[in-house]
C-alpha cells in the first residue's frame, strides 16, 4: 500500500518533473487520456469478470480422458499463475487508488 510517508519520501528524494518535459497545463489532455485508459481497463475487467472462458473450461474438463497426469500439472500451474495475477492486479488497483487519493489530499482537495 502506498502511504503518505512514502509519497513524502519520494518527494524529498528530489522527484520532480523533468525540465522541458511535457507540462500538464500546456494543452495536453492528460485527464482525457487517463479516462480512456481507465475506461478500457474497467471494460476489460468486466468482461473478464463474466468468467465465460473458465465456465467453458469447466465444461471441457469433464470429458473422459481430458488430461494426462503431465497435462494436469500444466493446467494446475497455469490456473495458479492466473490466480496470482488476479491477486496482483487487485493489489495494484487498490494501491493506485490509495496513491491517487494521497495526491488529491496533498493538493488540498476534498474527495
Amino acid at each position: 500500500m502506498v502511504t503518505a510517508r512514502a509519497v513524502r519520501r519520494f518527494a524529498r528524494a528530489g522527484a520532480r518533473p523533468i525540465e522541458g518535459g511535457p507540462s500538464m497545463d500546456k494543452g495536453h489532455d492528460h485527464v482525457k487520456q487517463l479516462e480512456q485508459k481507465i475506461d478500457a481497463l474497467s471494460d476489460a475487467l468486466a468482461r473478464l469478470g463474466q468468467g465465460a472462458t473458465l465456465k467453458e473450461l469447466l465444461r471441457i474438463i469433464r470429458f473422459p480422458g481430458y488430461t494426462t497426469p503431465a497435462e494436469f500439472v500444466f493446467n494446475g500451474a497455469i490456473l495458479d499463475a492466473m490466480q496470482a495475477q488476479v491477486v496482483a492486479l487487485d493489489k495494484l488497483g487498490r494501491d493506485l487508488l490509495a496513491g491517487a487519493k494521497l495526491v488529491v489530499k496533498d493538493a488540498g482537495a476534498e474527495l
